[in-house]
């Protein structure tokens, strides 16, 4: 009888304590802070939690309009890099809201969203490997 009370109790507490809490999202170690005052570079790996955290976050994909018609994540605000109003175009943007930019593998997001920090946005992060790896991740 003790040992049925025991194993009882063990299970219990293994499956109480056991449960994962919510985490607030926090950059990892395979994620980078280019310099205090600039933008977070974010996997792939961590999108989806830094995007369920941050409820505000908006996506902005700065591709062609071809590359844009190969697909796209969730619902993004759209801006090609190569247009000449493009930085006039994200500067009337709120920035006070975090921003996700991504591209095709990562360069012109990455400098969009250093133009975004020197504009005075306050939460930007660049999604390494762009939209390719975000195709890579989900076809696995």
């Amino acid at each position: 009888m003790r040992l049925l009370i025991y194993i009882l109790l063990s299970t219990f507490f293994i499956s109480f304590f056991s449960c994962k809490k919510k985490v607030e999202y926090s950059p990892s170690e395979s994620e980078t802070l280019t310099s205090q005052n600039d933008y977070i570079n974010t996997s792939v790996e961590y999108m989806d939690q830094l995007m369920a955290s941050k409820p505000k976050m908006r996506l902005i994909d700065v591709r062609t309009p071809e590359e844009i018609e190969k697909g796209v994540i969730g619902q993004p605000l759209k801006f090609n890099f190569y247009d000449d109003q493009f930085k006039n175009q994200i500067a009337k943007l709120n920035k006070e809201i975090p921003y996700l930019v991504y591209c095709k593998k990562g360069g012109r997001s990455a400098k969009a969203s250093k133009m975004m920090k020197n504009l005075g946005f306050k939460n930007v992060y660049n999604l390494k490997g762009g939209y390719d790896a975000y195709q890579k991740s989900r076809a696995q």
